[in-house]
């Protein structure tokens, strides 16, 4: 079967949604915008001043065995006490700036990595189902800070609330056809909702 066609630029500083079924590939395109694997064919163009922080992806990759203010020392070589200060900004507690991160909830890990995406200047964020990893202090935690985030967003969910909850400049459809722009969040689900009703309306015809 030939490769479906994608074709997308994205602008700093847009919100994009990524949607489509379970398997279809959303992933895979996202590591393949980041530069993370090589497109089968075609290109991808990233600019020289992006810095890209990924999440989930760096959300698992947490050395738990470090504390945050050790964590932040290590990664900008900031002398241990700003580096707890710069941790403590973002809403960590003293006790838990000092503990292993494999103690911290992951509201608290998510902080964290807000806090070395800020030192880091990142600006494109990768969320890829955070809603699956995240608790719900986490979850709300990260769109608290994702209103006052001027940087490039690019998400895949099935959270519609999450989704709705971002402020989302453009929504796309990836299917096996390729990728096509849809008009909103809501109504790709109501175009869902159509066929899943459709087809469970042929299924019991058809017996």
């Amino acid at each position: 079967l030939p490769l479906p066609l994608i074709s997308l630029r994205v602008d700093y500083g847009e919100r994009i949604a990524l949607l489509g079924y379970n398997g279809v590939g959303k992933s895979t395109l996202l590591r393949t915008l980041t530069g993370e694997i090589e497109p089968l064919s075609g290109s991808v163009s990233i600019g020289r001043a992006l810095r890209i922080g990924n999440l989930m992806q760096e959300h698992e990759s947490l050395p738990r065995d470090k504390t945050p203010r050790d964590h932040i020392a290590a990664i900008t070589h900031l002398e241990r006490f700003a580096a707890g200060s710069r941790v403590i900004s973002y809403g960590l507690t003293i006790h838990q700036v000092d503990s292993p991160i494999s103690q911290l909830n992951p509201g608290a890990r998510a902080r964290l990595l807000l806090a070395t995406f800020s030192i880091r200047n990142v600006n494109v964020l990768i969320l890829d189902e955070p809603t699956n990893h995240l608790d719900e202090e986490a979850v709300r935690e990260l769109i608290s800070s994702l209103d006052t985030y001027s940087g490039t967003v690019i998400v895949v969910s099935h959270s519609r609330d999450f989704l709705n909850a971002l402020r989302l400049t453009r929504t796309y459809h990836l299917s096996q056809q390729g990728l096509q722009e849809v008009e909103s969040v809501e109504s790709f689900v109501e175009e869902l909702e159509e066929v899943v009703e459709e087809v469970v309306h042929t299924s019991f015809g058809d017996g």
